[in-house]
């Protein structure tokens, strides 16, 4: 098998996991606020990865704090912005906005490693705009309808996204151009996550509600969502963007909803309405339009090497 084909499996294996975070997140916005879940998160994702950074090459103080923190600070912003938005909207909602991920990655690298944009990246973009925006201004529009969320929530959860769209870009960037290991990345971006959590938990009010952690469900469910949401999630992630193109690993965007979609029927009860569809098919078609090159080069290579043989 492919060095390629292990990496469209690792981002296939992170897509099914990540589809299961808003059901987690759900269930302990019932104990904690989302500061002190996304802290939690942090700390026991970074107790998990701890025995393996010490094993990683080690790297100068100096080197870290510029190059690689700046960039894991967008992955903690995703963190927190991301618990906050889902006191205030759905799974649904917030998984097909997460669709929206490739669009982003397409803007963002063009802008800052000059990527060519091609006419057919531009008409992606534009229609999976018109789904974004029809899924952050529908619930003013069809209030009520759970199946949108809310407009607050949506609009925090696109800071989320936004931050999860630099750090696709970065942290490819870190791994291609830098030369770190894609786990070192990963622990790096758990720490500096926890540090910046435990600031804020310190200066903004909230209640830590603290003797639920004592309360199984939730030990279980913090466990679950430290190592396999995250530490899993991460290391696979990582580790696939290092041999595919920012773009193409962050196409774990497209299975995300597919996921998610069916963990909120079974386990909330969340309904999908037809206006939410046709918001969420404008996403996924402009997505697809806007990588389909890409597939195209990879059918085409795959051609070759069974014609050579």
């Amino acid at each position: 098998m492919s060095i390629r084909m292990r990496a469209i499996i690792a981002i296939v294996i992170a897509s099914i996991l990540w589809g299961s975070a808003g059901i987690v997140a759900k269930n302990l916005l019932h104990y904690f606020d989302p500061f002190f879940i996304t802290l939690l998160r942090a700390v026991i994702a970074s107790l998990c990865i701890m025995p393996v950074f010490l094993k990683q090459r080690h790297y100068s103080i100096k080197k870290i704090f510029f190059e690689v923190v700046p960039i894991t600070v967008f992955s903690s912003i995703n963190f927190a912005f991301y618990y906050i938005g889902m006191q205030y909207t759905t799974v649904n909602a917030s998984a097909v906005m997460y669709a929206a991920t490739p669009l982003l990655v397409v803007i963002i690298s063009s802008l800052t490693i000059r990527e060519y944009i091609s006419t057919k990246k531009i008409v992606g973009i534009i229609i999976g705009f018109l789904g974004i925006m029809s899924i952050l201004l529908l619930p003013s529009i069809g209030r009520g309808d759970i199946g949108f969320g809310t407009l607050k929530g949506n609009a925090l959860l696109l800071v989320a996204i936004l931050g999860w769209a630099f750090y696709n870009v970065g942290s490819r960037y870190l791994a291609n151009v830098k030369k770190y290991p894609p786990l070192f990345i990963t622990a790096i971006s758990m720490f500096s996550t926890a540090v910046l959590l435990a600031v804020v938990n310190i200066f903004v009010p909230h209640h830590s509600n603290m003797k639920e952690l004592l309360n199984p469900v939730v030990i279980t469910n913090l466990l679950y969502l430290g190592f396999f949401v995250t530490v899993v999630t991460y290391g696979l992630f990582q580790w696939a963007i290092q041999h595919l193109s920012s773009t193409t690993a962050s196409l774990t965007n497209y299975l995300q909803p597919i996921f998610a979609f069916y963990f909120a029927w079974i386990f909330l009860g969340e309904r999908i309405t037809i206006a939410f569809l046709l918001g969420s098919l404008l996403v996924l078609v402009g997505v697809f339009i806007a990588t389909s090159e890409q597939a195209t080069e990879y059918v085409r290579i795959i051609r070759e090497k069974r014609q050579k043989k």
